[in-house]
Formats: structure tokens, sequence, C-alpha cells
């Protein structure tokens, strides 16, 4: 599929889900109401990820405090993320930093 029918088709299935929102809530949801939960990750990802274009660096903890999500959403979103290379975390102490990017391997020293 080229590009440009590429764009299209993602358009119209957006336009699609648009439409097949829940009048009720307004949002995708699952056959009985609730929200999926690939929806649900797809928003906390997206929630992450805006987050760290705001201010470079997080911590779990504030993530978990920032999202109006459960947190073991926030968990399962942070580590789509993770194996995506989007992001990365290093734990320095008791708290989880996040941040955007691979991390970059240490120089060895000889």
């Amino acid at each position: 599929m080229d590009e440009k029918r590429f764009d299209q088709h993602t358009r119209r299935k957006l336009a699609v889900q648009a439409e097949c929102s829940c009048p009720e809530c307004g949002r995708l949801c699952g056959a009985d109401g609730e929200t999926s939960l690939i929806t649900r990750l797809g928003l906390v990802e997206g929630g992450i990820l805006e987050q760290l274009e705001q201010q470079h660096t997080t911590t779990l903890h504030e993530l978990i405090h920032k999202m109006e999500h459960q947190p073991c959403i926030v968990s399962m979103g942070l580590g789509s993320l993770i194996r995506s290379g989007l992001i990365y975390c290093e734990e320095i102490g008791e708290e989880l930093i996040i941040q955007r990017g691979r991390k970059t391997p240490a120089a060895s020293t000889p």
C-alpha cells in the first residue's frame, strides 16, 4: 500500500472510530461499555510521552499521580514504551527515573 493510500485509510479508520465512540462517555468502548484495554494503553502511552516532552525527565511516582489511570495501566504503558525504545528508565536510589530516547551504554574502561 503506497503512502497516500495508507494516509487515506488511516484517516477513514480514525473517522469511523470517532463515530463509534460511546454516546455516554465519548470514548472508544468495548462491548461492555468499558474503555478497551488497548485504548487505555494508547492514552497512557501518549500521556507519558507528552509529559516527557514537557519535562524531559520524570519519575514513576510523578506519572502515577498526574495520570488519571490505574497504576497497573501506567506500568503497562511504560513497559510498552521501553520495549519500543521510545523511553528508558533508570533506578536511582528508591526512585525510577524515566527519560525519552534510548539509554546510551557507558563507555567501557580498558
